[in-house]
């Protein structure tokens, strides 16, 4: 990783972002001190996808609740209460 200046950057920004695209971290100084770091951009899903391989190797993952059917769940509890069907149940953990 290399450290930049930010007059330096400033002046060859083209070619640093071209470093970037081709893989390469750059940090960004000033007076000495790194401000910030500019690394390529990658894809979001797989990089999710790499995390929950390696989490694999280390732990058995059971079912996961996305946050999707989280919000229709709710959803469908507020429908219910709306048409006069909802039943009353204690929510998990008030006990």
């Amino acid at each position: 990783m290399a450290g930049i200046k930010i007059t330096e950057l400033r002046r060859n920004l083209p070619s640093y972002l071209a470093e970037v695209r081709k893989g390469r971290e750059i940090e960004v100084t000033s007076r000495g001190k790194v401000i910030a770091r500019i690394v390529p951009a990658q894809d979001q899903r797989a990089a999710a996808r790499g995390r929950l391989l390696e989490l694999r190797k280390k732990c058995r993952i059971g079912d996961v609740i996305s946050p999707g059917s989280e919000r229709m769940c709710v959803q469908m509890e507020i429908h219910q209460v709306a048409e006069g069907t909802a039943i009353a149940r204690p929510r998990p953990g008030s006990n």
